[in-house]
């Protein structure tokens, strides 16, 4: 009997040594942010012991984070049922009404609270941090940030070096419009007074507020302080990604994001923020790979719809891209559609064989985002394809005159126009080719073309220079520039016969037949001029 008496007893104990290290688990995991886990277990804890007051509160806690607060309550109410001394509860209470602006209420529940032991440096604490954190509009000050401030300072009265209040002191100070200072400084108090998840959880505060404040190099020394303190810290890890995207070093975001990612809830949010940093680094192929998993669970979610649509164009796949973006189209509020939307959808409806609606989009694109000139380019291929040279040309001087033109863009310009039998504004086009690259022959030889249109009869003979030029610079490498030097000869032979010098032109047709003895027009030209002197000679 006694053996058997025993072995519950050890049995009881183990129960509640397990209990109590999975309530521990419940509280790192909201430090740890993870809520979704941390609301797992305390679910798992309050179901299996429904009196325990402490597991109800941080229930309700969790619950209030994850934007619950109704279920919040009632968590709340429950654990005062369980047992009306026990103070966290009416601070619980307390922040509900805050919440609803109900100062009345929310004051008599803290008073209520703190009546039960005014001494109780935790339940002090929780007021403070309930007074910190009541929401407010972005760049707002929080009106209720120094009642929080008094309530803590009264906290740090009783223990002067506890780093929970310090932390919270930070935590009330930054909800302040001009708190900044004060916020770092309780923050570097917390550090100092605590060893690993709190000061971890200080180093990540001060890292945040420098981040805000632009500033890389103490952003940066922050994150990498709290991880020293806490290597499992899994919002320090999120947060450093964060800066590593913010100053564009995609790879390193990536990298320290897949860390957050082991360490934190898989949920849609993470999952979707990390889907956004492996395509910024490039990684193509693993955003498809995950994103696939997700879409599984979650087939609605229009942000990873869009991801995997821009990935699969990245990656060549242009159908399956296809799909996605449309189908993201269908899900998305017209609100919150981007410009890059309309870019990649003009863009794989190209792919895909239809360039009438893709111009449509990218136009689309570029009323939304005017720093997009680039696509007017793209629009300009797509007529140039369709043969519509006068619009390409357009699309090609829309272009230049938004973004410092270059060499190539000059080049396409003048080949619109060429097509488009705009031969003087192909001319003054390919005049910049030659000014910028005044050592090949290609504008060389296109200037010789618009000009050999423009004086069809070769009268004024205002080709001959550019065709001359154009023999000159190709002759450096004769095999590579055979065909374009094959062309000149051949305009200048007919030139010459144009304005009575046969024998200068039928040298030039012979110079074409020495490159390219097959040529017919060539060795037409060559044979008819000898029976031509044939017969004088017989005559």
């Amino acid at each position: 009997m006694k053996k058997i008496i025993s072995i519950v007893s050890m049995l009881s104990m183990a129960c509640g040594f397990s209990f109590s290290q999975s309530l521990q688990d419940g509280i790192k995991a909201m430090d740890n942010e993870n809520y979704y886990t941390a609301k797992k277990i305390l679910l798992d804890i309050t179901t299996k012991n429904p009196a325990n007051s402490e597991a109800l509160y941080y229930t309700g806690k969790v619950f209030y984070i994850l934007d619950q607060k109704d279920s919040a309550k009632i968590f709340f109410d429950k654990g005062i049922v369980a047992n009306a001394k026990f103070s966290y509860n009416y601070v619980g209470l307390g922040r509900f009404y805050l919440d609803q602006a109900n100062a009345v209420d929310a004051k008599t529940n803290f008073d209520k609270a703190t009546s039960l032991n005014s001494k109780d440096v935790k339940t002090l604490q929780l007021i403070g941090e309930a007074y910190a954190n009541v929401p407010t509009k972005p760049n707002t000050d929080n009106k209720s940030a120094q009642d929080g401030i008094t309530v803590l300072e009264k906290a740090l009265s009783i223990d002067k070096k506890n780093p929970n209040t310090f932390l919270m002191l930070g935590d009330a100070y930054m909800s302040k419009w001009d708190g900044a200072g004060q916020a770092v400084t309780n923050y570097e108090y917390a550090a100092q007074y605590s060893q690993s998840t709190l000061a971890a959880q200080a180093f990540c505060r001060i890292g945040v507020l420098y981040a805000k404040a632009k500033n890389y190099n103490e952003a940066l020394s922050g994150f990498q302080k709290s991880l020293a303190a806490d290597s499992l810290f899994a919002p320090a890890h999120r947060e450093l990604g964060e800066l590593y995207y913010q100053s564009k070093q995609y790879t390193k975001a990536r990298d320290t994001y897949k860390k957050y990612m082991s360490l934190a809830d898989a949920t849609i949010e993470n999952q979707s923020r990390y889907a956004s940093f492996l395509f910024l680094a490039k990684d193509y192929e693993t955003t498809i790979t995950m994103i696939n998993n997700v879409i599984e669970k979650n087939p609605s979610n229009f942000i990873l719809s869009r991801l995997i649509a821009y990935s699969y164009y990245e990656e060549g796949k242009y159908k399956e891209g296809l799909d996605y973006i449309e189908k993201f189209f269908k899900q998305v509020d017209s609100k919150k559609i981007l410009a890059s939307d309309y870019e990649y959808y003009g863009k794989l409806l190209s792919k895909n064989g239809n360039d009438s609606l893709a111009i449509i989009n990218l136009n689309l694109c570029m009323t939304m985002d005017t720093s997009k000139a680039e696509l007017h380019g793209d629009i300009a291929q797509m007529y140039y394809k369709k043969k519509k040279y006068a619009d390409a040309a357009h699309e090609f001087v829309l272009k230049m005159a938004k973004i410092k033109p270059n060499v190539q863009d000059y080049f396409q310009v003048g080949k619109c126009y060429y097509y488009a039998e705009q031969y003087s504004k192909s001319d003054s086009a390919f005049i910049k080719v030659t000014e910028l690259s005044p050592n090949s022959q290609v504008g060389f030889l296109w200037r010789g073309r618009c000009n050999s249109n423009i004086d069809s009869t070769g009268a004024q003979q205002l080709a001959k220079p550019f065709y001359e030029k154009c023999v000159e610079l190709a002759s450096v490498d004769v095999t590579k520039n055979k065909k374009d030097i094959i062309e000149s000869y051949k305009y200048l032979g007919w030139l010459s016969i144009q304005n009575n010098k046969d024998a200068e032109g039928i040298d030039y047709y012979k110079k074409v037949l020495e490159l390219d003895p097959a040529d017919e027009q060539a060795k037409s030209v060559v044979n008819d001029a000898k029976k031509i002197n044939g017969s004088k000679s017989k005559s």
